[in-house]
C-alpha cells in the first residue's frame, strides 16, 4: 500500500513547518532529528514510499530544502533551505509573542494540518501524535479547534491564538513552551570541537538514542570549528 497524495501533501506540510521553525530560530537542524519529530510519519515515508528520508525530501521538497553534510568524514547530515535561483521557499509563520519564540515542535503541534480527530502533544519533548486514543507517556490532547486549518487567512495570528486559548484551558504556562533563547553570535573561529557543537544541538533524548562508533568520534573531537 502506497501513500496517497493526501498523506504525501500532509508529511511535506509538516517537514516545512517542523524545518522552517526550528531554522528561523538559528538552530542546525539535523536530518535524525527530523526524523524524530516526524514520529510514525518517518515509518510511513520508508515503508509506504519506499525511500530513505533524505530521498523523500531530494524528491518532493528540494525546491525548499537541501541536504548538507557536517564533520570531516561528511557523515552527519542536516536540513538547510535550498538556494535554487527564482524558488520562493515555504516560510513558515513564527510564533513570537513580544518577544517570545515558541519552540518548533511545539507551534508545528497547532501549524501542521491533522491527520486524525484527535492530536496528542507530548509534553516531555513536544512531539506529536494524531490518533484516537491516547499514546502511552505524558501526552496532553490538542483538539481540532486549536489547529489551525491550512487554508487560514492570516494564519500566523490564528496559531497564536489558538495556542493562547489552548494554554488558558490546560492551565499551563506560556513559558514552558518557549524556544531556548539565542546565543550570542559565537567568532568564526570558537576552538571547540565539533562533538561539542553536535552534543549542543541535541536534547536529554535524542543524545540517549544517539550512537557513534570511536573512530567517527575521535574526529568529531579534532574537528574545530
Amino acid at each position: 500500500m502506497t501513500l496517497t497524495d493526501e498523506d504525501l501533501e500532509r508529511i511535506d506540510e509538516k517537514i516545512r513547518s517542523l524545518a522552517e521553525n526550528a531554522l528561523s530560530n538559528g538552530e542546525t537542524y539535523l536530518l535524525s532529528r527530523l526524523g524524530m519529530d516526524l514520529g510514525d510519519d518517518l515509518k510511513q515515508i520508508k515503508l509506504k514510499y519506499g525511500r530513505p528520508l533524505a530521498q523523500y525530501i531530494d524528491d518532493r521538497l528540494g525546491s525548499d530544502f537541501t541536504i548538507v553534510r557536517l564533520g570531516s568524514h561528511e557523515n552527519i547530515q542536516a536540513l538547510a533551505r535550498s538556494d535554487n535561483a527564482g524558488v520562493q521557499t515555504y516560510s513558515a509563520p513564527v510564533a513570537r509573542k513580544a518577544d517570545a519564540r515558541f519552540n518548533y515542535r511545539f507551534w508545528a503541534a497547532f501549524s501542521v494540518p491533522l491527520a486524525a480527530e484527535v492530536r496528542w502533544l507530548n509534553l516531555d519533548d513536544f512531539t506529536f501524535e494524531d490518533q484516537t486514543e491516547r499514546p502511552s507517556g505524558d501526552y496532553i490532547d490538542v483538539a481540532p479547534i486549536f489547529v489551525a486549518p491550512a487554508d487560514a487567512d492570516d494564519r500566523d495570528n490564528v496559531v497564536k491564538s489558538n495556542i493562547s486559548k489552548w494554554l488558558e484551558e490546560k492551565k499551563l504556562p506560556q513559558s514552558r513552551f518557549l524556544a531556548r533563547p539565542p546565543s550570542t553570535p559565537r567568532p568564526l573561529s570558537t576552538g571547540r570541537s565539533l562533538l561539542e557543537v553536535l552534543v549542543e544541538t541535541l536534547d536529554r533524548k535524542q543524545l540517549a538514542s544517539t550512537t557513534m562508533s570511536l573512530d567517527v568520534i575521535a574526529e568529531l573531537l579534532r574537528k574545530r570549528v
